[in-house]
């Protein structure tokens, strides 16, 4: 089974959550500790939960991460002509994809708003995707509150 655990970023750093305390039948409050005080806040609009992936190297994946993932596109088999043995695959695509990770309900782990540092291998057959699964192959570089500038173009 799937570990829950959230953090928020609050006060430009980054803290685990500890619990949750519903107020209302609309409201819930998130609390964290640092070292040496509790703080309560609502954190709603800064929450992330840990996806249940842990990258290449072994870190833990989060909402609102920014990774980079593999993204290869193969076209068909070669034959050679003569024998009519098979060769290999074609990889026609083979870049690098970084983006922010979310959590969809209806498709699960993806990276969104991508960009790629391999732009020149993708055209109007073969466009940047706009969404990906996220694999236990990306490596997280960082997150959207404090790495930004690693989703600028």
């Amino acid at each position: 089974m799937r570990a829950y655990r959230f953090r928020t970023w609050f006060e430009n750093k980054m803290y685990k959550v500890s619990s949750f305390i519903q107020q209302d039948e609309t409201t819930i409050k998130f609390c964290g500790y640092t070292e040496d005080l509790k703080l309560a806040d609502d954190f709603s609009d800064n929450i992330m939960q840990y996806t249940g992936v842990k990258d290449v190297n072994g870190k833990e994946v989060f909402e609102g991460d920014i990774v980079a993932e593999q993204y290869q596109r193969i076209e068909g088999p070669n034959y050679d002509p003569i024998s009519f043995g098979f060769i290999d695959n074609d990889v026609e695509i083979d870049a690098t994809l970084i983006g922010e990770v979310v959590i969809w309900p209806s498709a699960g782990v993806m990276i969104n708003k991508i960009i790629t540092p391999d732009d020149w291998q993708f055209d109007k057959e073969h466009v940047v995707p706009t969404k990906f699964h996220v694999t236990k192959s990306c490596e997280v570089l960082g997150n959207i509150y404090e790495n930004p500038e690693l989703l600028e173009a």
